[in-house]
């Protein structure tokens, strides 16, 4: 149970980190493209600045704004998952960031006199092309919401938890050698998981191009 938790929330994590980050990374470009590099600058430092807030002080932000609103403790998936998915979201941002404004400066004039245009210049020519940085920022995502044991440590209890916050009940209770393995299980879900999310998405690349 603890590890379908944490690839459930891996998952989840990854997916929103990566769609929040895209969307930044494509208003950004455009504002650079359309003559408005401070707008740019501005949202790209905006979603760095969660570097800066421990994971644990930002779930505990949100846990002390939902708690009037809804009982965290009853359903703590959604409140693990935005602190995941605004930790993982910096390291989206910069990993695509560059790699998107290159490739928009090298085909946005062909793709402009071809009409290739919104969805199908997203289908044809960027998840094509950008498709190893946007692997590397899922698989990122996806390891770091593995391994995070800041948010679970609020809210998780015996009915929700997660590989680290099982790991840190059996180092607590003196139990290290399941604690051992515990952590070689994280690490190998870890490592796994960020080499099989990279394998997946570059092979589906490749697959397509054919």
């Amino acid at each position: 149970l603890p590890i379908s938790n944490s690839l459930s929330l891996a998952f989840g994590s990854a997916l929103c980190a990566f769609m929040l980050g895209a969307t930044i990374v494509l208003t950004s470009r455009f504002w650079r493209l359309t003559g408005h590099p401070r707008r740019a600058d501005g949202i790209e430092m905006t979603a760095s600045l969660i570097l800066v807030v421990p994971s644990v002080v930002l779930g505990t932000g949100l846990f002390l704004m939902l708690r009037e609103h809804m009982d965290v403790f009853s359903s703590p998936y959604w409140l693990i998952l935005a602190v995941n998915t605004l930790m993982a979201l910096p390291y989206v941002v910069k990993i695509l960031s560059q790699p998107a404004y290159q490739l928009s400066q090298q085909y946005h004039g062909l793709c402009n006199c071809l009409g290739i245009k919104g969805i199908n210049r997203l289908r044809l020519i960027e998840w094509r092309a950008l498709s190893t940085p946007i692997a590397r920022a899922f698989a990122v995502s996806f390891v770091l919401s593995t391994g995070d044991l800041g948010a679970i440590a609020l809210v998780g209890s015996q009915d929700f938890q997660t590989l680290p916050l099982y790991l840190f009940h059996l180092m607590g209770s003196y139990q290290m050698d399941a604690a051992a393995a515990a952590s070689l299980v994280l690490f190998a879900l870890s490592l796994g998981s960020y080499a099989l999310i990279e394998t997946l998405i570059t092979r589906k690349r490749h697959a397509e191009s054919q």
